[in-house]
């Protein structure tokens, strides 16, 4: 029951999602920490506190159709990104805080598509910047800006 209802809560909560084409038809934002198993420490001994995020997109898309993403605008900083194709109908995303399963379900003949953001190279941050999310790339040969207004915080992962 209760993946049922995040299932619902996910699909109408991002009912903010807008597309300036009809070729995005939806989109996932979520973010979690990287967990270093050991303690890092500098050449003195001493802790090195390094924090680091993942972020990560989902976007839905008629079937087959592609996106090739130039620029990712999330939380004020600007991302390149990687899309990989998800295979299936449903995924499962990861856990909420309160160990809840995150999962998403494509719709029928559509396509879904994992795209993994990583920080631009001399960016920090873009100025005058909003908490949105945009996402400017091209779907057979068409440009497109496709817009979320929410991030989901996922647990972390421990990384070796």
């Amino acid at each position: 029951m209760k993946v049922i209802l995040l299932t619902l809560l996910l699909t109408i909560g991002f009912g903010g999602c807008k597309a300036q084409s009809s070729v995005i038809k939806r989109g996932y934002a979520f973010y979690k920490p990287i967990n270093y198993g050991a303690q890092m420490r500098d050449l003195d001994g001493k802790p090195v506190n390094r924090k680091d995020t993942s972020y990560f997109l989902y976007l839905e898309t008629k079937a087959g159709a592609k996106p090739e993403i130039h620029s990712v605008l999330f939380e004020g900083k600007l991302f390149t990104a990687g899309v990989f194709p998800v295979q299936g109908s449903k995924v499962e995303v990861g856990k909420l805080m309160n160990d809840q399963k995150v999962w998403i379900t494509k719709q029928s003949g559509n396509s879904m598509w994992l795209v993994e953001l990583h920080p631009a190279e001399g960016v920090v941050k873009h100025k005058g910047s909003s908490k949105n999310i945009t996402v400017v790339g091209t779907i057979n040969k068409k440009t497109f800006q496709f817009k979320l207004t929410k991030a989901i915080a996922l647990q972390g992962d421990i990384m070796g």
